[in-house]
């Protein structure tokens, strides 16, 4: 009872060093752009006008949209957030932590040793790749804990042949299309590898039942495509048989191997891909040597490091990494199963050096990286791009603002305001209640407010600029927030 009870209160501890590291320079650091005010809005859709979808976020290609699930859990967490996005954000960092948790667990069935499994749990709390995608107010953030609990489900199956489990992997399996499209292919492929792989059992009413449950998860798309006269289905077979497909499967298997070597850096030791590559490189080496200890546990680490190998047949023009999402959790669990079958070639102290040595040089990788925003993926593009400046955009305009205004935004995309559009909704409703209703009384208001994004200087930023402000607006004042830039324009006509 007492070890039961420490075992917890380690855990604990686990769980919230992992929250508080994700928690790091928030919500200043916070992206909020295009996608995530898109998602927002739909969100104030549901509530205001009650228009419920049947599917998500679109996805990079034509006609085809990620699972509606993710929609209805954001909905209920702008609701306990109250609608703030700095809010909803702490909220993804909980369920990116509670990983932690789950790794634990199924280190323990893979590894099969406690001290291994915490220290998988260690790992899972400190690896930046995890950390990042629980920073990002993106549907993909979600999937990291949900690919642990799909393969906790297999691998249970896999270990104890109980064929209950079919229903927790359907239902596992089944979710993972409404946070990333392309896991349900990752999970349907790794089934029916590990079908025939580890014999599981097919006859009984178990499998049928989860086949059943499996559909049930995506019926939303059944019924979405039953509406809209097969939209989703005639989008997929175009985008298979235009020939939009790699033309290079070669070239796109070495992208697709390097990305995981980056990968596996990322996951258990940022501060020097080569070394770490070779010491796992030499583990694997004395483990295949050697007696092959557990070999089906190391198998299913296998599964779960190639779980995106489906990608690389599908698309034309590169990797892209959030494809990758719950990789991480594969590379970290390899490593510890080669460290404990290795460990008789350590000393007590080697192991602690090597393991202190990971758990410092990652927190002070993730702090460092935290806090500029570089090595992130999704800040690549808009680096200085920052939720705080965007805040302190709105209260100048409306502290600013001496008559009703309108605000226009040149973005990155071109074109999509979505994210400001929310945030003078939300932000300004709630801060300025005056200036907001004036806003929204007057038939024509005199001022606009031009918001630059950083990144966006150039030649289209002057066409839009000429196009639509120049003839109409007389420029009054432009001032710098960070790395956005505002314009004060006053209209030559209200009505414009």
């Amino acid at each position: 009872m007492k070890r039961s009870l420490l075992l917890s209160v380690v855990l604990v501890l686990i769980f919230f060093s992992g929250l508080f590291l994700r928690t790091i320079a928030l919500p200043d650091n916070l992206l909020f752009g295009y996608e995530q005010g898109r998602d927002a809005l739909v969100i104030k859709d549901m509530f205001v006008s009650h228009h419920f979808t049947l599917l998500g976020p679109k996805t990079d290609i034509d006609g085809i949209f990620h699972g509606v699930g993710y929609y209805y859990l954001l909905a209920l967490l702008y609701a306990l957030a109250n609608f703030d996005p700095a809010r909803v954000i702490f909220l993804f960092c909980i369920g990116n932590a509670l990983t932690c948790i789950i790794v634990y667990f199924l280190a323990k069935e893979i590894i099969g040793k406690t001290r291994y499994a915490l220290l998988s749990s260690v790992m899972a709390a400190i690896s930046f790749d995890i950390i990042i995608y629980g920073r990002w107010l993106s549907n993909v953030s979600f999937s990291i804990p949900l690919v642990a609990l799909f393969f906790y489900s297999l691998t249970k199956l896999v270990k104890t042949k109980n064929a209950n489990y079919w229903l927790l992997v359907a239902l596992t399996g089944g979710l993972l299309s409404h946070f990333e499209l392309l896991h349900i292919l990752y999970a349907l492929a790794i089934v029916l590898v590990a079908i025939p792989l580890f014999l599981l059992p097919v006859k009984n009413r178990q499998f049928f039942m989860g086949i059943g449950l499996f559909i049930l998860t995506n019926a939303s798309f059944i019924v979405f495509d039953l509406r809209h006269d097969f939209l989703v289905a005639k989008s997929i077979v175009h985008y298979i048989t235009a020939q939009s497909l790699s033309g290079d499967p070669l070239g796109l298997l070495y992208q697709y191997i390097q990305f995981l070597v980056i990968n596996m850096t990322s996951s258990i030791f940022p501060a020097n891909g080569i070394l770490i590559f070779l010491f796992v490189s030499a583990l694997v080496f004395l483990y295949m040597r050697g007696k092959k200890e557990n070999f089906q546990s190391f198998q299913l680490i296998l599964l779960l490091i190639f779980f995106s190998f489906p990608y690389v047949f599908l698309l034309k023009y590169g990797l892209l990494n959030h494809f990758f999402a719950g990789t991480a959790i594969g590379w970290i669990l390899l490593f510890n199963f080669l460290m404990s079958k290795s460990e008789k070639h350590f000393s007590k102290y080697a192991l602690f050096g090597i393991y202190g040595l990971l758990i410092i040089s990652n927190v002070m990788f993730v702090v460092r990286h935290l806090t500029d925003r570089t090595n992130i993926f999704y800040h690549a593009v808009q680096q200085n791009y920052i939720y705080k400046d965007q805040l302190a955009t709105m209260d100048y305009i409306f502290s600013h603002a001496d008559t009703g205004f309108t605000i226009e935004s040149f973005n990155i995309p071109y074109y999509h305001q979505q994210a400001w559009q929310y945030l003078y909704d939300w932000y300004g409703k709630k801060n300025y209640p005056a200036q907001y209703a004036r806003n929204a009384s007057s038939e024509g208001n005199a001022k606009v407010y031009i918001i630059i994004e950083p990144g966006t200087q150039g030649k289209v930023l002057t066409y839009w600029l000429n196009k639509n402000f120049s003839q109409n607006t007389i420029l009054l004042n432009t001032v710098k927030i960070g790395e956005i830039t505002v314009e004060e324009r006053q209209k030559n006509s209200p009505l414009f």
